[in-house]
């Protein structure tokens, strides 16, 4: 699967600091946080160019980006496409924001911080997502998902979770996060967001999130199994049943 938005390179992230799970506020301390987002794209052939620079200052005592400066710079020659989707006149769809979100995941988030049990899996979740906009730090979206990832490479245990499928309630609400998926990987098990969000409310989430929830009556084990099932089409004929309420492994 591929991405349905381009990301920016999250490429120079400072100082350690996070939402907690509840609602995105500082469980540090109140020190202030930039992160620098740059993206440059080249199309072979007939050149498309995009230049994103993005400089987030985020104030860790409220939660809220204190200040977003965006420039973006697009030949209108010789790209007709919209950079923000990652499309142009000369390409097709990309999957590069996805591409790069899943290399830092795989890189920063190992162990008992592992999202995904796959960089396949990581990529095929990847596409379900919200592709939301370039420097969110928090929010369902693969956008906010990315800034985790890169945050990740300082502190992966407080960040890995919060990069992670779920969001764990810095990036949207754990269901939120479980739904965009599900609905686009098992949309026979999950047929509506609307439906899926009122089954996962009766799952127990309970323990954060990583790849050891294999087992067990939590969301953390449906998740678990839902990132199985993005790994392709054989995975997830076996393993999008076990997504649902009545799933065999997660009782």
């Amino acid at each position: 699967m591929t991405s349905r938005a381009f990301l920016p390179l999250l490429g120079t992230l400072l100082l350690p600091a996070c939402f907690d799970d509840s609602g995105g506020d500082d469980t540090g301390s109140a020190a202030s946080t930039t992160a620098m987002i740059t993206t440059a794209t080249q199309v072979s052939g007939d050149v498309t160019t995009t230049t994103t620079t993005t400089t987030a200052t985020t104030d860790w005592t409220s939660g809220e980006p204190t200040s977003s400066t965006t420039t973006s710079d697009v030949d209108p020659v010789t790209s007709t496409g919209d950079p923000t989707t990652g499309t142009s006149s000369t390409g097709g769809d990309t999957d590069v924001g996805c591409q790069m979100y899943c290399a830092a995941m795989m890189g920063s988030c190992t162990g008992t911080n592992a999202q995904y049990p796959s960089n396949e899996s990581c990529l095929g979740a990847c596409g379900g997502l919200p592709p939301g906009s370039p420097g969110e730090t928090s929010g369902n979206s693969l956008s906010c998902r990315a800034y985790h990832a890169g945050m990740a490479s300082i502190d992966p245990g407080m960040h890995c979770i919060h990069a992670g499928p779920s969001g764990a309630g810095a990036c949207g609400q754990s269901c939120e996060g479980f739904c965009a998926i599900a609905t686009s990987i098992c949309p026979t098990e999950h047929p509506s967001p609307g439906d899926c969000m009122a089954t996962c409310a009766n799952f127990m989430d309970t323990e954060p999130y990583n790849t050891e929830d294999a087992a067990g009556n939590t969301l953390a084990c449906r998740l678990y199994h839902l990132t199985i099932a993005a790994t392709g089409p054989a995975e997830a004929q076996v393993h999008c049943g076990h997504t649902i309420e009545a799933s065999p492994p997660c009782m």
